[in-house]
């Protein structure tokens, strides 16, 4: 199965307007409908959670908006896994140049 490692800054552009929104909605929804396992570091929940609430802080989302962002986002199937699981797999990548592996 292929693998998609995201960050936080891609989930977030899946529920919110920002710079490259677009390509990053293109790239879920192309994923979904190729069955591709989305990938992130654990600490991605604890960063999405953040960045939804900011918003809210400013005023610019009321709390139930960002509520509701944030739940759809945490629904979001994605494998979450620490440093070592995600370096292992991209040294195990076929796409990464084996002279960028050390």
């Amino acid at each position: 199965m292929s693998e998609i490692v995201v960050d936080a800054s891609v989930v977030l552009k899946w529920g919110l307007r920002e710079d490259y929104t677009d390509q990053a909605r293109d790239l879920f929804r192309d994923a979904m409908a190729a069955g591709v396992l989305l990938l992130a570091p654990r600490i991605v929940r604890s960063e999405v959670t953040n960045a939804v609430y900011k918003p809210e802080r400013r005023g610019i989302l009321t709390s139930s908006q960002a509520d509701g962002l944030l739940a759809l986002l945490l629904a979001i199937p994605i494998e979450l896994l620490g440093p070592e699981g995600l370096q292992a797999r991209a040294i195990n990548s076929p796409e990464v140049d084996s002279s960028e592996q050390k």
